[in-house]
């Protein structure tokens, strides 16, 4: 009984790292699961609150190239609903709802199944904001720059996993407000 579990996870063990070399490219597919949390201030009028941590989920599109030997630059487009809501002494300040965002990651296959990257990209977020900040500010749609890392895992010539760690700036073009959003997620992904 012993033996024939050793086997198993050896057989496992060594499906996983032997993987065919070129994942990470192509057409992929997938969901995440993550948890924001933000910081968000009118400094003007001296609004400021804190968030605790929220779940919540997305769905993107990823397509990945080989740019030499193991480096492999990924386009991805993201939506993720829910987020992170901050509040203070006045009550509820702002809550996340929904977010859009475009990215580049670059990263280097260090064994054909495990790609480490950093990535860098621009984000849209629609915020609820609460009577004490609505009267100060026009309009409730942030935009910012995004940045991060993370590592893919392949686990079939198909099948990918991950966490990635990325924090947003926000800034509202209309009104001085800016907005902090860090993220840590897990993802699942289908590549065609």
């Amino acid at each position: 009984m012993k033996k024939t579990t050793l086997v198993g996870i050896l057989a496992v063990s060594v499906s996983s790292f032997a993987v065919a070399e070129g994942n990470f490219t192509g057409f992929a597919v997938g969901t995440e699961l993550s948890s924001t949390k933000h910081t968000f201030e009118i400094p003007g009028f001296g609004v400021s609150a804190n968030s605790s941590n929220k779940a919540s989920i997305g769905v993107f599109g990823q397509y990945g190239f080989d740019f030499a030997k193991d480096f492999v630059g990924i386009g991805e487009v993201k939506l993720r609903t829910g987020g992170s809501e901050t509040s203070n002494a006045g009550g509820s300040v702002s809550k996340e709802t929904f977010n859009i965002g475009i990215a580049y990651l670059q990263g280097y296959r260090v064994t054909d199944s495990i790609l480490p990257y950093v990535k860098i990209g621009a984000e849209v977020s629609a915020f609820d904001l609460g009577e004490e900040v609505s009267r100060y500010v026009e309009g409730s749609n942030l935009f910012g720059v995004a940045y991060g890392a993370g590592v893919k895992f392949a686990l079939t010539d198909k099948l990918e996993a991950g966490v990635e760690y990325t924090q947003t700036r926000l800034r509202n073009v209309e009104s001085d407000i800016k907005a902090k959003v860090n993220k840590i997620a897990l993802n699942v992904a289908y590549r065609f």
